[in-house]
């Protein structure tokens, strides 16, 4: 059984991700990361050619935006998103939101600590800029397309 300060993390962009299952124990089936995120986070549009992502919201709130629409998610819920979706999403409460993310086939994991830096502690990094022309040159590797920033909130 894994211990809570176990497993390879990262920081991310501004959060703390840390491998809780990898492809390497699943044989590629699957992997499970945890994921800290800030309030006002956001993740801009992507799709993920390669797996399909659930998000299971252990505390706080995010708001999913797909060409579909939006859906809140809050703490107990899950999110389907296919591959080949386009989504992004935004933190919308006032603390910190945790979940997991179970990707499937294993495999993406990897781009969140080869894009990130080992975490110094288990605990949000300061904010920094993100080095877009680094998540640019990755995103190919990991079939990952980068489609922009996420709506504004009137749109």
């Amino acid at each position: 059984m894994q211990k809570e300060d176990e497993g390879e993390a990262s920081w991310f962009l501004g959060t703390l991700v840390t491998n809780r299952v990898t492809g390497e124990e699943t044989d590629g089936a699957y992997s499970l990361t945890e994921h800290l995120l800030p309030p006002n986070y956001e993740m801009p549009y992507h799709i993920h050619h390669g797996e399909e992502e659930r998000f299971y919201i252990i505390d706080g709130e995010l708001t999913l935006h797909t060409e579909d629409g939006t859906l809140t998610a809050t703490p107990g819920q899950t999110v389907i998103i296919p591959r080949d979706q386009p989504h992004g999403y935004r933190i919308t409460s006032d603390e910190p939101t945790r979940k997991l993310v179970l990707l499937s086939p294993a495999g993406f994991e990897e781009f969140f600590h080869e894009a990130g830096e080992p975490a110094e502690a288990r605990e949000l990094p300061e904010p920094t800029e993100p080095d877009i022309q680094k998540l640019e040159a990755l995103a190919p590797r990991y079939d990952l397309e980068l489609l922009g920033p996420l709506p504004s909130s009137d749109e």
